[in-house]
């Protein structure tokens, strides 16, 4: 991703959906923390060595960044047919998986 589309998703994240930091932190900080974590599968401790914070700050920021990236990805990932009104064929007619799609789009509706 080039360096608009940091400061898009940055701005998004920030007006959208509820990113922020503190007089200590920048917001960005605590997307870099969060993206570290999973991009790196990285733990608590790690993280607080890379970023030079304690473990209690960066966790608080994980959490506030998760919290972002859940929110937006219910923007981002939208199924197609949202009333699910056409099922593909090969959905339609697999007798194992069927079952199971019947019951996960009922509970989505």
């Amino acid at each position: 991703m080039d360096c608009n589309g940091n400061r898009n998703l940055l701005h998004d994240l920030e007006c959208a959906h509820g990113l922020h930091g503190s007089s200590r932190t920048t917001s960005r900080e605590v997307i870099a923390i969060t993206s570290y974590i999973l991009s790196h599968n990285e733990s608590i401790r790690f993280t607080c060595e890379r970023f030079q914070h304690s473990t209690e700050t960066v966790s608080r920021y994980f959490s506030i960044g998760l919290e972002a990236l859940v929110k937006l990805s219910c923007v981002v990932i939208k199924p197609i047919d949202p009333d699910f009104d056409s099922i593909p064929t090969n959905i339609l007619c697999d007798k194992q998986y069927m079952p199971y799609f019947k019951i996960i789009i009922f509970m989505m509706i």
